[in-house]
């Protein structure tokens, strides 16, 4: 297997400024500094290019770096090789792909990231093609359990949003009620989705 390069400091400090700079674009209350934030990550942003097929193993991956690098590696290249969710979803993650890697220690990984609140883990398997025997099975069960764990902390959480459905701006993620309280999430103000 070819080495996979892991990101430089600087690449991680343009990636980190790119991130806060994408996120300063869509949260930020003032035109003048989401305009700024526009300018500013398109001066840095090329480094997502530049670092698409390097490991990007998060800064707060803590005990679970050694095994966020190994699922890194079963992502091929060209597609990036990061994961879209917080911390608190790592444990999951990581579980996830042990009991994937026993079903088929071959298999690749695409994406994985939060998406509508939840986890979505894109993976594929050459020995499980099918989508209901246990390769797809452990997915689905993973994606639904993240639906209760908070992805900032790791307890126990539910659906929140920044605003009713169909209202411009909406966020939603599974948040416990400490994360969502606490200023939000990326500036964002969160309260429990109704009915769920």
């Amino acid at each position: 297997m070819d080495e996979i390069p892991e990101l430089t400091e600087e690449q991680r400090i343009k990636l980190r400024t790119a991130r806060a700079a994408a996120a300063a674009m869509f949260t930020d209350p003032d035109p003048d500094s989401r305009e700024a934030a526009w300018r500013q990550f398109h001066q840095v942003g090329a480094v997502y290019a530049e670092t698409r097929d390097s490991l990007q193993v998060p800064d707060d991956a803590g005990e679970y770096a050694g095994q966020i690098a190994s699922i890194l590696r079963r992502i091929p290249p060209g597609w990036g090789r990061w994961i879209g969710c917080d911390a608190g979803w790592h444990p999951l993650i990581c579980e996830l792909d042990s009991v994937l890697a026993q079903t088929d220690p071959h298999y690749e990984l695409h994406q994985c990231k939060e998406k509508f609140g939840r986890l979505a883990y894109y993976a594929h398997s050459e020995n499980n093609r099918s989508f209901d025997g246990p390769f797809r099975q452990a997915i689905q069960a993973a994606e639904d359990r993240s639906c209760s764990i908070c992805e900032l902390c790791g307890d126990p959480g539910r659906l929140h949003e920044t605003c009713p459905m169909g209202e411009p701006g909406r966020f939603v993620k599974t948040l416990c009620t400490t994360c969502a309280a606490t200023a939000g999430h990326r500036g964002r103000s969160y309260t429990p989705v109704k009915g769920r």
